[in-house]
C-alpha cells in the first residue's frame, strides 16, 4: 500500500511538472506573437535568459 502512495506522488508530481513546463511554452509561444515594439514595452525577454542566468554566479560573472 505504501508505494501505491509513493508511486501516486511521483505520477503526481511528473503531471505537474508537465503542467508547468507546457504553461511555459504557451506563454512563450502568445509573447513571440506579439509585436517586437509589445514585447519590448513588458520587458520580454529578459536580458539574461534562464539559462544563462543559471550559470551566472552571484556576483554576476560566469566564473
Amino acid at each position: 500500500m505504501s508505494q501505491n502512495i509513493a508511486f501516486l506522488g511521483f505520477v503526481e508530481d511528473v503531471v505537474a511538472r508537465w503542467r508547468s513546463h507546457r504553461e511555459s511554452v504557451r506563454t512563450r509561444n502568445i509573447v513571440a506573437g506579439l509585436s517586437p515594439q509589445m514585447r519590448k514595452d513588458i520587458g520580454w525577454p529578459d536580458s539574461l535568459p534562464d539559462r544563462a542566468r543559471r550559470r551566472l554566479s552571484h556576483d554576476g560573472s560566469p566564473f
